[in-house]
């Protein structure tokens, strides 16, 4: 009786790549869902950062133009 085909061995070994085929699947699916939200975290985070340094590098640009306009504006002598 060895080397007979047997169904029903047959039947519940192909069930069984079938679920763990299903398992992986639903695994690729989840871990891609769970990057893509990791990653517009990052990207927000990064923005975030970007518009700080943008922030800072304008806040001392405008305070080098006062310096300056307040030093033209003392140098100047009064017509009065």
């Amino acid at each position: 009786m060895f080397g007979v085909c047997n169904n029903e061995k047959d039947a519940l070994t192909e069930c069984l790549k079938r679920a763990s085929f299903e398992a992986k699947k639903h695994a690729i699916i989840k871990n891609k869902e769970k990057r893509g939200i990791l990653e517009s975290k990052w990207k927000q985070f990064d923005d975030d950062e970007e518009d700080k340094i943008l922030k800072i590098i304008l806040e001392r640009q405008l305070a080098k133009k006062d310096k300056s306009t307040f030093a033209s504006d003392n140098s100047t002598p009064n017509q009065s």
